[in-house]
C-alpha cells in the first residue's frame, strides 16, 4: 500500500504528503522506506510545513535526527514564518531544541510576527530552555513586530525568576513597547510589587513614559494599588507628571475612585486644580466617574467647584451629563453655579430636563432663575410644561 501511495504521489485535501503523515505518526520505518525510494524530504503542505516541522511536532527525536542526516533544512519556515526551532518550542520539545542547536539551527530567526525562538520560550515559562538558548547566543534584547521585547513577555507572565535571569543577562530595562510602555509599566499594571521593586533596584526609570507620555505612576494610580503608588513616589516618581494630553496622575486616581490614592497624592503636593489640554479638571473626572467620596475630598482641599472645560461645561454639567445625581446635589450644596452657560448656550437645567429627572429639575429650579435661554431661544419654563 505504501509503495502504491508513493507511486501515486498521494496527498490529502490539505496537501499533506505520505511523508508528513509518517512523520506525525512517528513511523521511522516508513520514513526510511520513503526516503530510500527518492521521496523529497523538503516537500511542504498548504501551510508550507516541511516533514521536519511535523516530525518535531510529533516529538520523535529519532525521526528528526534521521531527516537532518538526510539533509533536511533545520531553518525551514512555514507560511507563518515559524522555523523548525520555533515549532520545537511551541510543542515543548526540549530535547529536540537541544539537538537542533547542535546542528546549527538559527535560534535568532524570526517568524512573521517578529518573534524569536526566545520570545516563545519565555512565554512558555520554561526557564531551563531559556537559559540554554541564551547560553547558545539567543538575543535577550530581541523585539518583535509589535515592539515587544523578550523581557516584556517575561514580565507579563509574572515569572520573577525568568525576569531576574534576563535582566542579569543584560536585557534593556527601559525599552518601550508603544502604549504598553516599559517593563516597569507592565509590572505596575499587574500590581506585582516584588517585580516593581526588583526592576527599580536594577535601574529601571521610575519616571519612564509610554508612547502617550503616560508615566508608570499614572498606571499605578489607575490600578488602585496604594502600596505601589507609595513605593514609586518614595523612589522619586513625579506626582504632577502629565501625559501628552496634559492629564495628571491625580486625574487618573480620581477616575479610578481610589480615595486613599487621591489623598496620598494630594498630601504629596499634587495640584488639585490641575487641568488637561481640554480644560478638564480633577473634579471633572471625579464627577464623570461618579466617585462622590473623591469629589467631597477634592472640594474640601480647595478644588474649584465651578471649573469649566474648554467647551464651557462645568463640573456640575458633567455630573448631570453622566447622571450622578448624588454628586449633583453635593456640588450645588457646596456652591456650584447653576447659571453657567456653555458654548452651546445650555445650562445645567436644560440638560437635566433633557434626562427627564423631575426631582432634580425641581431641586435645581428652586435654586435658580428659570428664564435662561439657549441658542435656540428655548425657555427653560417651556421644558417644564
Amino acid at each position: 500500500m505504501v509503495q502504491f501511495l508513493v507511486a501515486e504521489g498521494a496527498k490529502n485535501a490539505k496537501k499533506n504528503a505520505v511523508l508528513h503523515k509518517a512523520a506525525l505518526c512517528g513511523s521511522l520505518v516508513i520514513i526510511q522506506f520513503l526516503v530510500a525510494t527518492g521521496t523529497n524530504i523538503e516537500v511542504t503542505n498548504n501551510d508550507t510545513n516541511t516533514v521536519l516541522h511535523w516530525a518535531v511536532e510529533s516529538g520523535n527525536l529519532k525521526i528528526v535526527e534521521f531527516l537532518v542526516t538526510k539533509g533536511a533544512n533545520v531553518d525551514a519556515k512555514n507560511k507563518y514564518g515559524d522555523t523548525i526551532s520555533h515549532t520545537a518550542v511551541i510543542y515543548s520539545r526540549w530535547d529536540i531544541i537541544q539537538y537542533l542547536v547542535t546542528k546549527g539551527a538559527n535560534i535568532n530567526a524570526t517568524n512573521n510576527y517578529g518573534n524569536t525562538v526566545l520570545h516563545l520560550a519565555v512565554e512558555s515559562g520554561n526557564l531551563e530552555m531559556v537559559e540554554f538558548l541564551v547560553t547558545k547566543g539567543a538575543n535577550v534584547e530581541a523585539i518583535n513586530e509589535y515592539g515587544t521585547a523578550v523581557l516584556h513577555c517575561a514580565v507579563e507572565s509574572g515569572n520573577f525568576e525568568m525576569v531576574e535571569f534576563l535582566v542579569n543577562k543584560g536585557a534593556n530595562l527601559d525599552i518601550g513597547n508603544g502604549n504598553s510602555g516599559t517593563v516597569l509599566h507592565l509590572a505596575v499594571e499587574s500590581s506585582n510589587l516584588e517585580m516593581v521593586e526588583f526592576l527599580l533596584t536594577k535601574g529601571a526609570n521610575v519616571n519612564a513614559i509610554n508612547e502617550d507620555g503616560t508615566t508608570v505612576l499614572h498606571w499605578a494610580a489607575e490600578s488602585g494599588n496604594l502600596e505601589i503608588v507609595e513605593f514609586l513616589v518614595n523612589k522619586g516618581a513625579n506626582v504632577d507628571a502629565i501625559n501628552k494630553d496634559g492629564t495628571t496622575v491625580l486625574h487618573w486616581a480620581a477616575e479610578s475612585g481610589s480615595l486613599d490614592i487621591v489623598k496620598f497624592l494630594v498630601n504629596k503636593g499634587a495640584n488639585v486644580d490641575a487641568i488637561n489640554e481640554d480644560g478638564i479638571s480633577i473634579l471633572h473626572w471625579a464627577a464623570y466617574s461618579g466617585n462622590l467620596k473623591v469629589a467631597e475630598f477634592l472640594v474640601t482641599t480647595g478644588a474649584n467647584v465651578d471649573a469649566a472645560d474648554i467647551e464651557g461645561n462645568t463640573v456640575l454639567y458633567w455630573a448631570v451629563l453622566y447622571s450622578h445625581w448624588d454628586i449633583v446635589e453635593f456640588l450645588v450644596i457646596n456652591g456650584a453655579s447653576i447659571d453657567t452657560i456653555n458654548e452651546d448656550g445650555n445650562t445645567v437645567l436644560h440638560l437635566v430636563d433633557k434626562f427627564g429627572n423631575l426631582e432634580v429639575v425641581g431641586f435645581l429650579d428652586a435654586k435658580n432663575k428659570v428664564n435662561v435661554t439657549n441658542e435656540g431661544r428655548n425657555i427653560v419654563l417651556h421644558y417644564f410644561k
